[in-house]
């Protein structure tokens, strides 16, 4: 008996519940179902952008297949880095077409010029654009080509639509994929300035997750006291909020909150270790700037600073009263030092009353979940 053998091929620009659907329906007809990521640097670049998004690179799209096709067997995913003598798709066909046998023979064995070896496989390839189907045919003729129709499924979708508007196609999107379109807001400010607040509120208001202030959370549990927090404590603090901020960002719905970051963290920092007369460790220095590069830098999509000019509260751990407004200024200056120029001038400072700061956020995010 042959050996059914599945192929199918997308950009998976993004993966969304329409390319599950048809993987699934694949999947179902072979004994082992080969999915390949194509990845053509130029134009993937230019779909991303075109719709004001971040490049998606072929590794993310990968990965994201991997998570959701987990614990199913005889699924072997991997990526087509296509070469520059490839024209765009529509046409470039008989490079692309050679480049793709290639791949899967060098990646698997899979020998699909080879006449011979169609005697103990039986292929077929699995496409959802109709346009596509002469075009295997004709340059795999030992295949098989099944079409999959996308009306059919319960996720008429395209990846195109979902870059225009992300936000508007959210449930189309796969869970895998969820983060990366999803609208990151960071509150953030000095001392009761009514940021903790404001963020559980907007994420109640928008039916989605928040990353909670961790440093905070580890005072109240393990130290009480925030000038005796320890470098390590630091340390462990700087990880929990990084593990926070994943976990928020994973289970968001459209739009992901943040209570401070890792600027406000080295703000404390320093300034308690200005205040207790205790030198700057070069671990945590080292550690606040690599976390900030990986998890920060290009992390939210607006930055709202809080100003301190409603009443200050004894909370039990607040230590700066008297002066707030100084503070303050210092750490707008971080933030300049840690994202520059161009994002420094994006902050939208709010100020006013607590109504007041309301009011402009809540209408901030329903404006932007209406233009996606």
């Amino acid at each position: 008996m042959k050996t059914k053998i599945g192929i199918v091929v997308g950009k998976f620009l993004p993966l969304h519940r329409g390319h599950l659907s048809h993987i699934f329906n694949s999947y179902t007809q072979v004994d082992h179902l080969y999915i390949v990521v194509c990845d053509n640097d130029r134009l993937d670049r230019r779909l991303s952008a075109q719709n004001g998004l971040k490049y998606i690179p072929s590794d993310l799209r990968l990965r994201w297949l991997i998570t959701e096709l987990s614990g199913f067997n005889n699924m072997h995913v991997s990526i087509l880095k296509e070469s520059p003598l490839v024209d765009e798709y529509p046409l470039g066909w008989n490079q692309w077409s050679l480049e793709l046998k290639e791949h899967l023979k060098s990646e698997y064995d899979l020998r699909l010029s080879d006449s011979i070896w169609f005697e103990d496989n039986e292929v077929t390839i699995f496409t959802g654009e109709s346009e596509d189907v002469l075009g295997y045919e004709s340059r795999f003729p030992g295949c098989k080509v099944q079409y999959f129709d996308k009306q059919m499924s319960r996720y008429p979708v395209s990846g195109t639509l979902i870059r225009k508007n992300p936000l508007q196609y959210w449930d189309y999107i796969a869970g895998s994929a969820r983060k990366f379109f999803a609208k990151k807001i960071l509150i953030t400010g000095t001392e009761s300035c009514g940021k903790t607040t404001l963020t559980k509120a907007m994420a109640k208001v928008y039916h989605t997750s928040w990353a909670e202030e961790m440093g905070r959370i580890y005072v109240e549990q393990k130290v009480k006291d925030e000038r005796y927090i320890t470098d390590e404590d630091y340390l462990n603090i700087i990880d929990l909020q990084v593990e926070s901020n994943e976990h928020a960002m994973k289970t968001c719905n459209k739009i992901c909150f943040f209570d401070t970051d890792i600027v406000v963290t080295w703000y404390y920092y320093l300034l308690y270790s200005q205040e207790l007369n205790r030198p700057v460790n070069e671990n945590v220095a080292l550690s606040v700037l690599n976390a900030f590069n990986l998890h920060y830098r290009d992390t939210f999509d607006s930055i709202y600073f809080l100003s301190p000019d409603v009443p200050w509260i004894n909370d039990g751990l607040r230590r700066h009263k008297n002066n707030r407004n100084e503070l303050n200024t210092l750490l707008l200056k971080k933030y300049l030092s840690f994202y520059g120029e161009e994002k420094y001038n994006q902050i939208i400072v709010l100020d006013g009353n607590y109504h007041d700061r309301w009011i402009k956020l809540y209408s901030d995010m329903a404006e932007m979940i209406k233009n996606g």
